[in-house]
């Protein structure tokens, strides 16, 4: 009885531990993001939808909003803060209440990741990772791009462990059906949510979250396949392809090295490529399974985007244009690399550990987004009367058109 009870002591001593350490993690990365968009702390500014699309909307159609389709497809969260800060906070503040309402966001999925239930220290990991891939900043602290920083949040559920109680069964379906419903990214993850059921078991818990999973797909597909969202009209050429995966690997591993010919990157990382391969074939059969899936939604994800964006996809970049459809990607590949370092076998893990010091050096090139313009919208705010206004929003040439 006595060695029973000092089991469980020592039990909750280290889960204890384990949970200071990864509300730790997860503070630090929110830290990071903040310091890496140091600029909308100091000086929020509205970014593009946040002011044309979830602002404007808000204020004509009130809660009615929040179901509202943009770019053919739901946005919860973002339509979600637009209501509280219509609700609770004056115009003139609106900037920051949409910049504090994308931190608090992070900061749950950054806690929710690091308290994740995966290998040790896994979770902890896995959320200075979001903090620390390479990116020019564009998803960083505004309330439009907050989609694309929640969406991992759901391969997190689809291979962790189950939950122990009802509670932590409660959190995990009320996080895929919120994060579900923002951004379409669940199409492309409902299918490994199911999959837990073939890997795991048929528990209830998983049978519950492969149907919340679908239902959240469904929905969004509805919304898809009725919207009148076109395609890009330049048509993509096979020519373009090596350019196209030059950028993606590049950018997260030879820290944006884009001044040497085409040629020479791709040997670079035809080299890494043996490298990864390498790591994984060094893994347990289930952390197989895992980064297969993290690379598998990370390339569809980038997959979709060029389809989107046809012939204009040659010219995005993870420090330029079109960057947040790197960040998805960028955040499961280093998630598979830090498996890779701790369950690889030696010398493959060092090998991982090598990719991890890659990445975070080509994070090192571009760590803090420049800052954006100051459009002095309480200035503008202040000259509102029965009349509608434009009142200029980041990036340049955008404008709210609103009256008081």
């Amino acid at each position: 009885m006595l060695k029973l009870l000092s089991l469980a002591e020592n039990y909750n001593a280290n889960s204890r531990k384990r949970n200071l350490v990864a509300c730790t993690s997860a503070f630090l990365a929110i830290f990071i993001v903040a310091v890496r968009r140091i600029d909308q702390i100091l000086n929020p500014q509205l970014w593009a939808e946040d002011g044309v699309i979830f602002l404007q909307q808000q204020l004509s159609l009130g809660l009615g909003a929040i179901f509202t389709p943009y770019a053919g497809y739901l946005h919860l969260l973002p339509r979600l803060n637009a209501f509280l800060i219509d609700k609770f906070i004056g115009l003139e503040y609106v900037p920051a209440g949409y910049v504090a309402g994308a931190l608090l966001i992070i900061a749950i999925g950054s806690i929710f990741v690091a308290l994740a239930r995966l290998p040790w220290p896994a979770g902890p990991l896995f959320a200075l990772a979001t903090a620390m891939v390479p990116h020019g900043g564009e998803v960083f602290l505004n309330i439009t791009n907050v989609q694309w920083m929640v969406a991992p949040l759901l391969m997190v559920i689809a291979i962790q462990d189950e939950p122990r109680n009802r509670r932590c069964m409660a959190i995990d379906l009320t996080a895929v059906s919120i994060v579900g419903l923002t951004g379409p990214f669940i199409l492309f993850m409902a299918p490994f949510i199911a999959a837990r059921m073939f890997w795991q078991e048929r528990s209830r818990y998983n049978v519950a979250l492969a149907i919340t999973a679908f239902m959240a797909a469904g929905i969004q597909i509805v919304f898809i396949f009725h919207s009148n969202q076109n395609g890009a009209e330049n048509n993509l050429s096979s020519a373009m392809i090596p350019n196209i995966l030059s950028n993606f690997w590049s950018g997260l591993l030879l820290g944006f090295v884009t001044q040497l010919p085409v040629g020479f990157r791709l040997f670079g990382l035809v080299l890494i490529s043996l490298m990864i391969c390498m790591v994984w074939l060094s893994l347990p059969n289930q952390t197989k399974v895992f980064t297969a899936m993290f690379l598998t939604v990370g390339i569809l994800v980038f997959a979709a985007a060029v389809k989107k964006l046809g012939a204009i996809s040659e010219s995005i970049h993870p420090v330029g244009a079109g960057q947040r459809y790197f960040y998805i990607p960028y955040v499961l590949i280093s998630w598979g690399c830090v498996l890779g370092v701790l369950q690889a076998r030696k010398p493959a893990n060092w090998i991982a550990i090598a990719l991890v010091l890659m990445i975070i050096a080509s994070t090192g090139r571009s760590f803090q987004a420049p800052s954006l313009p100051d459009m002095e919208w309480r200035k503008h705010v202040a000259l509102l009367g029965t009349d509608p206004l434009q009142i200029p929003i980041n990036p340049t040439g955008w404008f709210v058109t609103i009256r008081r």
